[in-house]
């Protein structure tokens, strides 16, 4: 579990909420304990992103269940550090899935995802 977006949300003064934060519960079927809740579609594609260091195909389906996790979480931003190892495949993927190329504020990668 990669400790350092709770470490940049605490110097923030916790001025932001973190989606599927730490902590641990059952989930799934077999209700196995995870240190998060099950995964939203988006995080599923982004995380595909980050785990094989490719960018990832999506669909118009993909990009619906984007705008639906973007609500569920009440998202206004995606934020990747530049400096992961995955980073180009994340930031790909998640420009061709939010339509946006990224910004880059205070050294991270940034989507303004907020809902009209």
């Amino acid at each position: 579990m990669a400790g350092e977006p709770m470490r940049w949300q605490y110097r923030s003064g916790f001025g932001f909420a973190i989606n599927s934060g730490c902590f641990i519960s059952p989930v799934g079927p077999k209700r196995e304990g995870t240190y998060a809740p099950a995964a939203r579609p988006s995080e599923q594609l982004l995380e595909r992103a980050f785990t094989t260091r490719e960018s990832q195909p999506f669909s118009e389906s993909d990009r619906r269940d984007a705008a639906e996790d973007q609500r569920a979480w009440r998202a206004d931003a995606v934020v990747v550090d530049p400096r992961l190892p995955d980073a180009e495949a994340l930031r790909i993927t998640a420009e061709r899935l939010y339509g946006a190329p990224a910004r880059l504020v205070g050294g991270m990668f940034v989507w303004n995802v907020r809902s009209g």
